[in-house]
């Protein structure tokens, strides 16, 4: 990572912010969806924790593709497979990611747009996204320490346990 090619930090967020992850199947499918589009599109992952209501990524992309092709890339897929597992599962729900947009009844997953896009071009802004995105679920009170959250990269950097992704080396 280099000056001229920044990291990206992103966040995105569940539609109305509504906690829509019901489930390690849901969290599984996104690791899934992250995994794939990382292969497809060849980024480099530095850390990540999926929350039951958003998402923090700290990536790497290639000069070939654009931090949209990546996003749509994981976005899409997992919002099809996700919203019909919701549909079956939890149909009570629906009223909360349902919107008519004219004569058009849509199902959304995430809040429309690319949400929050950082550059980030230094080895303790590295060091300091990586930490924040651990800490997030012990911030919000689901678990005691960062490395007991299933779905995120903490115990990687921690332990060095690829579960349920390696990560990338950014230094």
């Amino acid at each position: 990572m280099s000056a001229l090619t920044p990291a990206h930090y992103l966040t995105f967020s569940c539609f109305n912010k509504q906690w829509l992850f019901k489930g390690e199947p849901l969290y599984t499918l996104f690791i899934d969806q992250l995994q794939k589009a990382r292969e497809r599109y060849h980024f480099k992952l530095f850390g990540f924790v999926v929350m039951p209501n958003h998402v923090h990524l700290l990536l790497d992309a290639s000069p070939e593709v654009t931090i949209s092709e990546i996003l749509n890339g994981i976005r899409r897929p997992f919002a099809f497979h996700a919203l019909n597992w919701l549909d079956e599962r939890f149909p009570e729900l629906k009223p909360l990611y349902t919107v008519k947009e004219g004569k058009r009844t849509k199902r959304r997953f995430w809040t429309p747009g690319h949400g929050y896009d950082k550059p980030v071009t230094t080895r303790d802004a590295v060091h300091h996204m990586i930490n924040y995105m651990h800490n997030n679920p012990v911030k919000r009170e689901l678990v005691e320490e960062a490395e007991q959250w299933r779905w995120s990269s903490a115990r990687f950097w921690l332990t060095g346990e690829a579960d349920p992704l390696k990560m990338d080396d950014p230094w």
